[in-house]
């Protein structure tokens, strides 16, 4: 993994509302196929987002992924993540346990 080759030191996460634990902090990563000049957004969820600064320290954007060996890696400090201007777009999901009586077979 390219944190620990860079001397980071990364663990899993026991909580799951993020992925990892990255130099003892709580670390959020969103992986995407588009380069950083291509990159359009990163969603988190409720959860996430009120955790930012605290305990959520960083997010690792990983981008390029449909390039192995090209990927790029982005971290962003979730404090100053805060400070940006975001959308806030409320969501319904439906799980397939809840909804598979609906489905009607042709």
């Amino acid at each position: 993994m390219h944190l620990i080759e860079n001397g980071r030191r990364v663990d899993d996460s026991p909580d799951n509302t993020f992925d990892l634990i990255v130099d003892g902090d709580y670390a959020e990563m969103k992986v995407k196929k588009r380069t950083w000049a291509e990159f359009d957004f990163i969603s988190l969820t409720a959860n996430q987002k009120e955790a930012l600064g605290n305990p959520l320290k960083r997010i690792f954007l990983v981008l390029n992924v449909g390039q192995p060996g090209h990927e790029e890696i982005v971290e962003i400090n979730a404090e100053e993540l805060l400070q940006c201007r975001r959308n806030e777009i409320q969501h319904y999901e439906w799980n397939k346990g809840d909804i598979k009586h609906l489905r009607r077979s042709n």
